[in-house]
């Protein structure tokens, strides 16, 4: 459920030239790197050109800059960088022959703070001057802790819409934590006031939709050894994590676990939903979470025999050796879906 995030370099021939190997001296490039990390990377290694070319950027770039010796790299102090920038560039020959090309580089920026928020140092923006609004995003019935710095003297009054907010310090009025429960944009306003003036802000914000977890079995009593199968009913999840809440766990949809030891069990089910910008960078990962108690029998489940593997459509016998017993049969393929079968009430069944 966790990753880094990339950037991701496309050079993509701006014309096609031939040098005196009688070869195109551009190739299609693609670089992939840790952001925060060194690009590492130089235009020049994978094409087939002239020897003593010199490189520079024809495109002027806030985030990168391209050295005479081909290598690229970030601007110092580049920031707000996410997105796509398409440079043009240019290697000049010693005998005078310009050749160019495009670079495409797509900045995935990392996961945002989706549970603790400071909102101190954060520009307003507005219309003014074009500078847009920042958008902090949340998700659907999570809690979200917002606070700015605390002044002795100042008194703060909150307004959520879209959400309820609680005071986890009630000395302290500048850090509230939100519950959010309508999706979609909305606000939080914060009216600070020093006894003299009051500054009201306005702070932009995003709700997700949350993924809603559930699962079914077909019995949540089971015997010693004997396999349960989980039947996922989750909606609007990507990923999943069950916990069978004896050391053991998988990220299967619909799994099917045994349980070794006898004693009473709780089965929780993460569920997860991965979201995205337009631009492809990640935002909240929301997640929702549903348990259910099993209970193990301290006996094991009877032996079940049968006559050999058999082919889709064959039918074939099925019996067990346990005596003095009611016999209940329970017949499901891979995907737990029921198949025919006869003899149920019987020690013996046949499956069609």
């Amino acid at each position: 459920m966790k990753n880094f995030n990339t950037l991701t370099f496309v050079l993509i021939s701006f014309f096609n030239f031939t040098n005196g190997y009688g070869q195109d001296g551009a190739v299609n490039d693609t670089v992939c790197i840790m952001e925060g990390e060194a690009i590492n990377y130089n235009v020049l290694d994978n094409d087939n050109i002239p020897p003593m070319v010199h490189a520079s950027l024809m495109t002027p770039s806030p985030c990168f800059i391209l050295l005479d010796d081909g290598e690229l790299m970030w601007k110092q102090g580049a920031e707000n960088c996410c997105g796509d920038h398409v440079l043009k560039y240019r290697l000049t020959g010693y005998t005078g022959n310009n050749f160019m090309a495009f670079i495409h580089i797509t900045v995935k920026c990392p996961k945002p703070n989706c549970t603790n928020i400071d909102l101190s140092d954060v520009d307003p923006g507005g219309p003014i001057g074009g500078v847009q609004k920042p958008i902090f995003y949340a998700c659907e019935d999570s809690k979200v802790t917002y606070y700015v710095d605390y002044v002795a003297g100042y008194t703060y009054t909150w307004t959520v819409n879209g959400g309820t907010y609680v005071f986890p310090t009630p000395s302290n009025q500048s850090i509230i934590d939100v519950i959010w429960n309508t999706v979609g944009p909305t606000t939080i306003q914060l009216m600070t006031n020093n006894g003299i003036t009051t500054t009201t802000e306005i702070f932009c914000i995003e709700v997700l939709p949350a993924p809603v977890a559930g699962f079914t079995t077909t019995m949540n009593c089971v015997c010693l050894n004997s396999p349960i199968s989980f039947t996922n009913t989750s909606s609007g999840a990507s990923s999943y994590y069950w916990d069978f809440g004896d050391g053991n766990n998988t990220t299967m949809p619909n799994p099917t676990h045994n349980y070794s030891l006898p004693g009473t069990y709780t089965v929780t089910l993460y569920a997860y939903s991965s979201n995205y910008d337009p631009l492809g960078n990640p935002l909240c990962c929301c997640v929702d979470s549903v348990q259910m108690q099993i209970l193990v029998e301290d006996l094991p489940g009877p032996n079940i025999y049968w006559v050999s593997t058999v082919c889709e459509g064959d039918s074939s016998k099925y019996w067990t050796d346990a005596v003095g017993c009611t016999y209940t049969w329970m017949v499901t393929d891979a995907n737990n879906n029921p198949v025919l079968f006869t003899g149920n009430g019987n020690d013996t069944i046949c499956v069609v």
